[in-house]
């Protein structure tokens, strides 16, 4: 697996930072700049947390 050498971003259009992330892939664990990349059959560990009130807009005029 290729590992980033520099921090990711993690930046919401509101100015509001994520502060980790997961990424579900086809290797073992590891956590690099607060990325966490877990093997993809661990998804059924998760566990839902409610994220209250996000609005979000879908751009659809390349569609045809």
């Amino acid at each position: 697996m290729e590992k980033r050498t520099k921090p990711p971003i993690f930046a919401l259009e509101n100015g509001q930072m994520i502060p980790q992330a997961l990424v579900f892939c086809n290797e073992n664990v590891s956590i690099n700049n607060n990325v966490y990349y877990i093997p993809i059959y661990m998804v059924c560990f998760l566990k839902k947390e409610t994220l209250g009130d996000i609005k979000y807009t879908v751009d659809i005029k390349g569609i045809n």
